[in-house]
C-alpha cells in the first residue's frame, strides 16, 4: 500500500499507493532486523570502529556516549567508502544500502557557524542563538571523545566527516525496544516516512517504538504517510517517523 517517494516539495517520505485508514498496519518488522544500535557497532568488526571504540573504552574505564558511537561508526563508513578496498567493504555491510541513501552534505546548522554568523544570529533570535551555542558546546566535546578514541588507533578524525555524521545522528536517532534493551538507534526503514510536528512523544524514559507501524491520519491515494513516534533527536525536531514492532 505505500512506496517510497521524493515528493514536489523535496521531501523524501513514503507515499500512500492506496488509501490507507488512520491507525492501520502498515509495517511489521522485528525491530533487530533493522535497528542500527551502539551495540550493535561495537559488535561489527567489519569497519574496524566496533574494535576500537572497545579498545578504548577498556583502556580508558569509560564509556563511549551512545551518540558518538553512532557518529563514528557513520564517519568512518564515509571515509572507507572514498577507495577501494574500503568501497565494496561498505557495499557488501548489511547496513551498505542505508550507508549509500545518506545526504552527502552536512546540514547548514547553526551549531556549525563560526563567530561572526552566530553574532549576526544573536541580534535577530537571542534564544536561539543561545541554543546554537548550547548544541555547538555538546558537538565539541563529543567531537574531542570521537578523537580521542581514533587517536587510541594511531588515527585521525576529520571534523567534516564528523560534523556530517553528529548532524545525521543528531536528526535521525530515536530510542527503540531492541533485545538489547531500550537503545538509541538509527533506524533506516523508519526515516523514510514522514514524521508529524504534532506527534506527542512518549513518556519520558519509555521506549520510542512499540508496535507495527500505523498510519497516524487517513490518507487518499498519493499522498504522503505521516507516522507517529518518538522525537527522541536533540537537533532541533522530532526524528521519528512510525512505530516498529519490539
Amino acid at each position: 500500500k505505500v512506496a517510497p517517494a521524493l515528493f514536489a516539495q523535496g521531501w523524501r517520505g513514503v507515499r500512500a499507493e492506496e488509501a490507507v485508514e488512520k491507525g492501520e498496519k502498515l509495517i511489521s518488522i522485528p525491530i533487530d532486523a533493522f535497528a542500527l544500535s551502539a551495540r550493535k557497532v561495537r559488535e561489527d568488526a567489519s569497519l574496524l570502529v566496533g574494535p576500537e571504540i572497545c579498545a578504548w573504552e577498556a583502556s580508558s574505564g569509560k564509556k563511549v556516549q551512545d551518540d558518538v558511537v553512532l557518529a563514528l561508526f557513520l564517519a568512518g563508513a564515509r571515509y572507507l567508502s572514498t577507495e577501494p578496498p574500503g568501497a565494496d567493504t561498505i557495499a557488501e555491510h548489511p547496513f551498505g544500502g542505508y550507508l549509500a541513501s545518506l545526504p552527502p552534505d552536512t546540514p547548514d546548522l547553526p551549531q556549525f557557524w563560526g563567530a561572526e554568523r552566530l553574532a549576526s544570529l544573536a541580534e535577530l533570535a537571542p534564544a536561539a542563538a543561545s541554543e546554537a551555542a548550547i548544541l555547538r558546546s555538546k558537538m565539541e566535546a563529543s567531537f574531542l571523545e570521537a578523537s580521542a578514541v581514533v587517536a587510541s588507533a594511531d588515527g585521525e578524525l576529520d571534523r567534516g566527516d564528523f560534523e556530517w555524521a553528529w548532524a545525521l545522528v543528531q536528526s535521525r536517532a530515536m530510542r527503540a525496544r531492541t533485545l538489547g534493551g531500550t537503545e538509541r538507534c538509527l533506524l533506516p526503514l523508519a526515516d523514510l516516512l514522514n514524521h508529524s510536528p504534532t506527534s506527542a512523544p512518549p513518556p519520558r524514559g519509555g521506549p520510542g517504538f512499540q508496535s507495527g507501524g500505523g498510519s497516524e491520519k487517513s490518507k487518499s491515494r498519493g499522498g504522503p504517510v505521516v507516522g507517529s513516534g518518538d522525537s527522541g533527536g536533540s537537533g532541533g525536531g522530532p526524528t521519528a517517523a512510525a512505530e516498529a514492532e519490539g
